[in-house]
């Protein structure tokens, strides 16, 4: 798409899943980019949590929406009524159970060492202290380790929700880091 449309310097963000995809782009085909923002990324420093695995059961093609629900609801820090959250985990369930991609592929491929150490994009990373997803200090120390252009941060109080609960902040912070990359 990027080369379709002749677009350069692209700042790609993607979040969970896009976060793994945006990565990917990063890796397979640099040139386009200016740099990356990588949200909660999925399965990119830290391999998913086996209770978040079992949360994948229910987003399978027949799981009751109700353990869908209950499932989604769990991953993203049960939000109540009225919390901003709620309306995402809905969001997150409808596609689960009324939209199904043609051609997906199989879970996103964990990239090696020597695959993040050779990211020479710059890169913004956001982990949510309290993600259920993976192990959130693990991933962010392995993502200081190896990133050699990367600026990593770990959100204590965030769970891998970080985006939606705390839009003003996190849309600052990538704000200014993509201030910061085309000041450079």
């Amino acid at each position: 798409m990027l080369t379709s449309l002749d677009l350069r310097g692209v700042h790609l963000v993607g979040c969970s899943y896009g976060g793994w995809h945006t990565f990917n782009q990063a890796v397979h085909a640099p040139e386009r980019l200016a740099a990356i923002t990588l949200v909660e990324p999925a399965n990119v420093f830290a391999r998913p949590s086996v209770k978040f695995k079992l949360t994948v059961l229910a987003l399978l093609p027949g799981a009751p929406r109700k353990l869908t629900r209950r499932a989604m609801a769990w991953a993203f820090g049960n939000p109540a009524v009225g919390d901003p959250m709620y309306p995402i985990v809905d969001l997150i369930v409808a596609g689960a159970h009324d939209f199904r991609a043609l051609g997906t592929s199989a879970a996103p491929v964990y990239p090696n060492d020597a695959v993040l150490a050779a990211l020479r994009i710059p890169t913004l990373v956001l982990f949510g202290g309290r993600s259920v997803y993976h192990d959130a200090v693990a991933a962010e120390a392995r993502a200081r380790q190896l990133l050699p252009a990367g600026q990593v941060e770990l959100w204590p109080t965030a769970t891998h929700a970080v985006a939606a609960e705390h839009p003003d902040e996190v849309n600052n912070r990538i704000l200014g880091f993509v201030q910061s990359v085309d000041r450079q």
